[in-house]
């Protein structure tokens, strides 16, 4: 089956928030700036990224549909937003060296860490994300937020 790595268009924000909401998540921000990957039209996955500087980038979110779990679409979306993250946040400024962090929402990290990711502090990630955990009524209880770090260097 093949898999297509596109941008969001409005036409799929019912389709994407259900997916998201499935794993606990919602749409971040304007649903044009989200990641799927689709098969025969079907949307499989979706994430989205914010680049935050010049060589940093944060996944704010990623999902698969419930269905689609362990099928390893998750993975296929995840590398295309690691490998050209500039690709995916309207810039055409290609890098060699970046870094994107993230926070493994559950027992994520294990996911994350298959692609190489690395446990860090919040304290690592951008301004904007350190404390975007600390008042949320399922943190300690049922989800242990875990923040991770990818780098590429060229």
């Amino acid at each position: 089956m093949q898999h297509i790595v596109t941008l969001a268009e409005k036409t799929d924000e019912e389709e994407v928030r259900t997916l998201l909401l499935e794993q606990g998540l919602d749409i971040c921000g304007a649903i044009e700036d989200h990641v799927l990957i689709k098969s025969q039209e079907q949307i499989c996955a979706a994430g989205k990224l914010h680049q935050t500087s010049t060589d940093k980038f944060h996944l704010e979110v990623l999902g698969v549909r419930k269905d689609m779990i362990h099928t390893g679409v998750g993975k296929q979306l995840l590398k295309a937003l690691i490998n050209q993250p500039w690709r995916f946040c309207h810039s055409t400024q290609e890098l060699e060296n970046y870094r994107v962090t993230t926070v493994a929402k559950g027992g994520a990290e294990g996911f994350y860490e298959k692609l190489d990711f690395k446990p860090c502090s919040f304290s690592e990630l951008d301004d904007i994300y350190i404390e975007q955990c600390d008042n949320c009524p399922d943190r300690g209880n049922i989800c242990h937020p875990s923040p991770m770090m990818w780098k590429k260097r060229g």
